[in-house]
């Protein structure tokens, strides 16, 4: 009996001698669903390391993701990692993430991770976020019932009528795809026009889990249409983008914009134009994200199938917060002057903080590193890219800086960057220039400029079998 006690606690000490005290996870900064581009928030519970540790990204992988996510971390506090990816996450996808062995590399003492921890997250599965009945005329003038669907993504319209079934009670509606004004849409003109009364038609989605660009779940929606002979409003949004206010107005039919410029009153007043849209039409204009906007639309305005309004329409526009923003305001000059003031302006918006990098390229690397440069584009808009190509493989880091935006000099409007580079009889050369958040690694722009006495400019001949040159001094620009 004694030996079998002593054995008992023999193994039992053995056991508590190999188990050390593991990290793990206390919170998380996220849920199952995060968008394409976001931070990762992730707390322990112990502290992994020192003050002079903090607010630095580091490239170090503290977690492995799977599939993996190209992006960097930082200590934000002793028990508190942020992970920022550098380009979007792949668009409805499952990620796993897993802590690391890297979590340790300041701690002292013997500790261990919690290795059977896999945290669980996905991007944005598509499916659809607005739906309306509208009317409109197509190309030879004919009147068309259309179905939008406002999805949060792009679908992949391979053998779409067998996912997709628009029902009118029991009998089911043929219909064709038609060009949708913004990628992410659906518009599915209906080969029968319904009747003028008020009436009901559903659309039915199937779903296909095994394709990122089909709806996972199926859904069945009800969409309600006016009678051709009326014009409704249905409702009013707001958006900023490339700093200009956008107010999108969803009608029950088309309008010609044409009749709008003296339909509209927008209190406080500010400079607007008019543009068309799939279902209704748009207001750009110089509008402020503090402001609140009365905005009247009279009752005159006629739809395209002569849909009046009853009355006229009253709605408030606000803006709020506007989302971060960065970009140069000439995104296609490179060159400066080796003599001139080394300005760059940019346009930002609530971004306090950003990292400037400027690298020099070798002068025997230009050719490969000009060939390395790709620009992978990720949304509609053109600015919207990063350079794939690393510079500090074809040069060296001549200057990095943290500068607060609220320091920078405006100039009609734009802020003036004054590029950071250190005192050298010789600046020329080819340099790449990184602006990126302190605090969202994603948020960057880069761009390559010439500092030369001379600037190039090349054009293909007609003919596509010769290359006109043109040189000119830039020493006085």
């Amino acid at each position: 009996m004694k030996r079998s006690i002593l054995f008992f606690l023999l193994v039992f000490f053995f056991n508590s001698c190999n188990h050390l005290p593991e990290v793990g996870i206390k919170t998380l900064g996220f849920g199952d669903e995060i968008e394409v581009l976001q931070n990762l928030f992730f707390e322990f519970d112990e502290e992994l390391v020192f003050d002079g540790d903090l607010n630095k990204w580091e490239s170090t992988p503290y977690m492995d993701f799977e599939p993996k996510i190209e992006g960097k971390f930082k200590w934000i506090g002793k028990k508190e990692l942020v992970f920022s990816p550098s380009k979007p996450m792949k668009f409805a996808n499952e990620y796993k993430a897993k802590l690391s062995e890297n979590l340790l590399k300041r701690k002292k003492g013997k500790m261990g991770i919690d290795k059977n921890k896999t945290i669980k997250f996905h991007t944005p599965y598509l499916k659809v976020k607005d739906s309306q009945v509208y009317f409109a005329k197509n190309k030879q003038n004919q009147k068309e019932a259309r179905v939008l669907l406002e999805l949060n993504g792009k679908y992949d319209a391979h053998n779409i009528k067998d996912e997709i079934t628009i029902l009118d009670g029991d009998k089911e509606l043929d219909y064709k795809m038609v060009p949708a004004e913004n990628s992410t849409n659906l518009v599915l003109a209906l080969a029968v026009f319904p009747d003028t009364k008020k009436g009901e038609i559903t659309a039915k989605i199937l779903a296909k889990a095994d394709n990122p660009q089909k709806f996972k779940t199926a859904e069945k929606i009800d969409l309600d249409f006016l009678p051709a002979d009326k014009l409704e409003i249905l409702k009013m949004r707001t958006s900023f983008k490339k700093l200009k206010g956008y107010v999108y107005i969803k009608t029950t039919q088309q309008i010609d914009i044409s009749q709008l410029d003296k339909q509209i009153k927008i209190e406080p007043a500010v400079r607007y134009a008019v543009e068309a849209a799939d279902q209704g039409f748009t207001i750009k204009g110089d509008f402020n994200q503090d402001d609140l906007y009365k905005i009247t639309i009279n009752k005159s305005i006629v739809g395209v199938l002569g849909g009046k309004m009853d009355e006229d329409y009253e709605g408030e526009a606000f803006f709020g917060k506007v989302n971060p923003y960065l970009e140069f305001t000439n995104k296609n000059a490179q060159y400066m002057s080796n003599v001139g003031n080394k300005n760059i302006g940019i346009n930002i918006v609530n971004i306090p903080k950003v990292n400037v990098s400027i690298s020099k390229v070798y002068e025997n690397n230009i050719l490969p590193f000009l060939k390395g440069v790709r620009r992978s584009y990720y949304g509609d808009e053109e600015q919207e890219y990063y350079y794939s190509s690393e510079a500090d493989l074809y040069g060296n880091t001549v200057s990095s800086k943290k500068i607060e935006t609220a320091d920078l000099p405006v100039k009609q409007g734009v802020s003036v960057l004054n590029l950071p580079l250190p005192d050298q009889t010789e600046k020329r050369g080819i340099y790449f220039i990184s602006i990126e958040s302190e605090d969202e690694y994603y948020r960057k722009i880069q761009k390559i400029v010439s500092i030369s006495d001379i600037g190039l400019i090349t054009k293909m001949s007609q003919n596509q079998e010769d290359v006109i040159v043109l040189a000119n001094s830039i020493m006085q620009t």
